[in-house]
């Protein structure tokens, strides 16, 4: 379980590295399309696309930052209330399960930051193709 925590305060971390460059592309966004005088649809389409994907962006790592993720570790309250024949079993019984769902917990982390990464990276993109065509 504290492999599963720390992989988790590392996600919220990046998370937070993320958060904080989508902030400076939105600026970016704003700066560059201010900018220009008049910009084609195609720009129009493309600086759109940028503000929208960088939005996202900002709004999934702003989520994994503030997420309350499922990690946690056997009941010892529920195991005082056991037989003593019966502790043992309960006990590697909701160590199991705490592993699964911490585990999966974690995977689902990993997934949202790469899809951050993805959309940040696609956003700055189109951002460069816009400021480049229009």
């Amino acid at each position: 379980m504290d492999g599963q925590l720390a992989d988790k305060r590392d996600i919220r971390a990046r998370a937070q590295i993320i958060l904080t460059t989508t902030l400076v592309l939105g600026g970016a966004i704003a700066t560059s399309l201010t900018s220009k005088g008049d910009v084609s649809t195609l720009g129009q389409i493309l600086y759109l696309l940028a503000t929208g994907l960088t939005g996202l962006t900002a709004l999934a790592s702003g989520g994994l930052i503030t997420a309350q993720a499922a990690i946690g570790g056997p009941n010892v309250q529920a195991l005082l209330l056991q037989e003593s024949g019966m502790v043992r079993q309960r006990l590697a019984d909701e160590y199991a399960a705490s592993r699964h769902e911490g585990a999966a917990t974690v995977a689902m982390l990993v997934t949202v930051l790469r899809d951050c990464v993805l959309a940040l990276l696609l956003g700055a993109g189109a951002l460069g193709i816009a400021h480049v065509w229009s």
